[in-house]
């Protein structure tokens, strides 16, 4: 008969269980902000901290834009990563502000899930 936690004991399936829990919480933190127009030498965080001030937000995030930047008028995603899961929700729940905004209306924010190959979109 086999123990249901002899596997757990193992350093290997610990250390791969631990380092799962650690991802999947990384995932957590992280949202994509859509229809941002990037400007040349552009600062994607103070950009980004500006989107969260409107909706009445203080946080202090880490951006950056996905896929190849540079063009002007273009419109590369942006993947934010929050201190905290409880900020990532704080701000979805706030995010329909944005509609009212002169400067923020035709933004959206998506949870993230990334996986091995790319970046999947949670909706």
């Amino acid at each position: 008969m086999i123990c249901p936690t002899e596997g757990l004991t193992d350093p290997a399936t610990l250390k791969k269980g631990v380092k799962s829990v650690v991802q999947e919480e990384d995932r957590i933190r992280n949202v994509v902000i859509f229809g941002l127009p990037e400007q040349k030498d552009e600062n994607v965080e103070k950009r980004i901290q500006e989107v969260f001030e409107e909706i009445g937000l203080k946080s202090t995030p880490k951006a950056s834009r996905v896929g190849k930047t540079g063009k002007e008028n273009s419109q590369h995603p942006v993947k934010v990563s929050l201190s905290t899961a409880s900020t990532v929700y704080q701000i979805l729940s706030q995010v329909r502000k944005l509609r009212h905004s002169e400067k923020f209306s035709k933004l959206f924010v998506r949870l993230i899930v990334q996986r091995r190959r790319g970046l999947t979109i949670d909706s």
